[in-house]
């Protein structure tokens, strides 16, 4: 199960090991020692859904040119394989592009700036302004 800390850094230590979790920084535990150290520090850590693919779009060749991904920190977004593919979903989700992310990531963005950018292309209804 990944687990990550909600506010501040924590170690969490058990007899045979230790693992530092660190808010936006999923880590994966096993399930016996995730649900303790859910049941143990309520509110200070929590489980996050890993990402998956939910659907993706096909052009004319027959290849995949955009993928929707979900998973419990940002929700549903689509990632565009091509900088120059003009897709537009018509759902209202946001659309990231591999020189959107590698601009954020260059940036220095972390989670939290990252979740921020997220919620305000959620809010134009998944637009992309230039």
């Amino acid at each position: 199960m990944l687990i990550e800390a909600t506010g501040k850094a924590l170690t969490y230590r058990w007899p045979h090991g230790e693992v530092r979790l660190e808010p936006g920084r999923p880590v994966e535990l096993p399930d016996d020692r995730a649900n303790r150290l859910l049941a143990k520090a309520p509110g200070r850590v929590r489980a996050v859904e890993a990402l998956r693919i939910v659907e993706h779009g096909r052009d004319s060749d027959d290849s995949i040119f955009v993928v929707k991904i979900g998973g419990s920190v940002a929700g549903e977004f689509w990632f565009c394989l091509s900088d120059t593919e003009p897709f537009d979903p018509g759902d209202g989700l946001p659309v990231y592009r591999p020189s959107e992310i590698r601009a954020l990531k260059a940036k220095g963005y972390g989670p939290e700036a990252l979740q921020a950018v997220h919620r305000v292309k959620t809010i134009l209804d998944g637009r992309i302004l230039s």
